[in-house]
């Protein structure tokens, strides 16, 4: 009898032992696995400066200019009746991980229009905050833009607008 309950407590530890370890196991960590970052690879003639135009709503305008090793960026954000408009200000630098633009100490202001049956009412300005972060980024030949603060750049996807010489140039006679 007494052979049995020892054979009972070992066959119950040994049972306890295999759930454990069986447990340990589902909860390791999965190997990482390398992202493919070619999409975010602008082609080797890339360059950023330019003027962007939203293919989505055809309103929001990005304006990158060069300024030494860095970007001056503007975002200009219009309402369909172009009565308020939001503008986005940065200074932007490469990004550290090598993807795109990055940015902080953004500015939001709010540009208020006055109203066709009152044009000399002026503009009302706002500044909304002057400490925003984001990043400006390229994906498969499409420029991007993510803002932390407010998230307003998640609708947006920019083409880059020919400048008029380079469709002059361009242009068929």
């Amino acid at each position: 009898m007494m052979k049995c309950k020892k054979r009972t407590h070992l066959f119950v530890a040994a049972l306890m032992s295999v759930a454990l370890l069986s447990a340990c196991q589902k909860n390791k960590p999965a190997e990482p696995t390398e992202a493919d970052l070619v999409p975010f690879t602008p082609p080797a003639d890339f360059e950023w400066e330019g003027s962007y135009l939203d293919r989505v709503n055809d309103l929001a305008v990005l304006t990158i200019e060069k300024d030494g090793n860095a970007y001056n960026c503007t975002v200009s954000v219009p309402d369909q009746a172009i009565t308020h408009i939001e503008s986005y200000e940065f200074k932007a630098s490469a990004a550290s991980d090598g993807l795109g633009l990055s940015y902080t100490g953004g500015v939001r202001t709010s540009y208020l229009l006055p109203s066709e049956d009152k044009p000399d009412a002026g503009v009302t300005t706002q500044e909304v905050y002057t400490d925003g972060t984001g990043r400006i980024y390229y994906l498969d030949g499409e420029v991007y833009w993510m803002d932390d603060k407010d998230n307003a750049g998640n609708t947006f996807i920019f083409e880059k607008v020919e400048a008029e010489s380079d469709v002059s140039d361009n242009a068929v006679d």
